[in-house]
């Protein structure tokens, strides 16, 4: 707000600077216009002057000369006339154009004087309005502070109140804590009682693995045992099966020596027909050429 103030307080000083400024200009030119003015004034008085000598001599030449002197001087006479009213009209002029000069500079110094009185009421104003300003922004502050105070009483109430809560906490965190050691004591008890008992079972877990340890290696040498027994009987079934191949082998080859040999005598072809027989009877077969297996009237199971 002061800030805001002090602005309007520079200003009315630069327009009272300002109005004094012209007030100045304005005298200056009232000095020169008065300068202006008697330079005229001087300028005339050495016409006059002059145009006097000029009528002097005039006048002696006429004295010389009387007819023409006296048309001359008479001449003369109203030509300085003329001058002189010419020179009365220029200083009158000169005069006037003094006095407006005057009233117009007086017109500008009243002027300037009635800006500065504004300039001035303006600072008052200003000055007024930022004491204003300056008195609200004190009571804003003063109830700034009150609310501070209000705050300060309201947070010191709320500290207050959280020490009694704090001490309530720290009472009952020491119960708890109480609680906790004796929870505490009790859990290690149960820890050694539980250790104990782990001690126990694991006595009784290393006494059954040793226990399992031998009847698992009594069941190994047993499988050992046994898995040497089947090997070995393995062995004699794959010999009894060799020999039972080469044996089989050996009656292929002379069935086909027989069949060979009954192909070509007449005694080895009823030797075939008597030998399919009693093949055919074993396996529940009858002989094809007698009578053939399946009847053509004979139905297939299941159709």
């Amino acid at each position: 707000m002061n800030e805001t103030a002090q602005p309007q307080s520079v200003q009315a000083a630069q327009q009272i600077e300002s109005a004094d400024y012209e007030a100045a200009q304005a005298r200056a030119a009232l000095k020169a216009a008065e300068a202006k003015a008697s330079q005229e004034v001087n300028a005339a008085e050495s016409q006059a002057q002059a145009a006097e000598a000029k009528a002097a001599q005039e006048v002696q030449s006429a004295d010389s000369e009387t007819a023409q002197a006296r048309t001359s001087q008479k001449a003369a006479e109203a030509k300085a006339t003329q001058e002189v009213h010419a020179a009365e009209t220029e200083a009158t002029q000169a005069s006037a154009s003094q006095k407006a000069a005057e009233a117009k500079a007086a017109q500008e110094v009243q002027s300037a004087d009635s800006e500065t009185a504004e300039a001035r009421a303006s600072q008052k104003a200003a000055e007024a309005k930022a004491a204003q300003e300056v008195q609200s922004a004190d009571s804003e502050t003063a109830q700034a502070r009150a609310s501070q105070k209000a705050a300060e009483a309201k947070a010191a109430q709320e500290v207050q109140s959280a020490d009694s809560e704090t001490a309530q906490a720290r009472a009952s965190q020491k119960v708890e804590a109480a609680k906790a050691a004796q929870a505490e004591s009790e859990a290690t008890r149960a820890q050694s009682e539980q250790k104990e008992e782990e001690a126990k079972d694991t006595q009784y877990i290393h006494f059954l693995d040793a226990k399992t340890a031998q009847k698992v290696n009594a069941a190994k040498s047993e499988a050992t045992q046994a898995e040497s027994e089947t090997t070995t009987e393995k062995t004699k079934a794959a010999q009894q099966s060799t020999h039972y191949t080469y044996f089989t082998a050996f009656l292929a080859c002379a069935f086909l020596l027989l069949a060979t040999v009954a192909q070509t005598t007449p005694r080895g072809r009823a030797f075939k027909e008597r030998a399919s027989e009693r093949f055919s009877g074993l396996i529940g077969r009858r002989n094809e050429k007698k009578q053939p297996l399946l009847d053509s009237n004979s139905r297939l199971v299941g159709a």
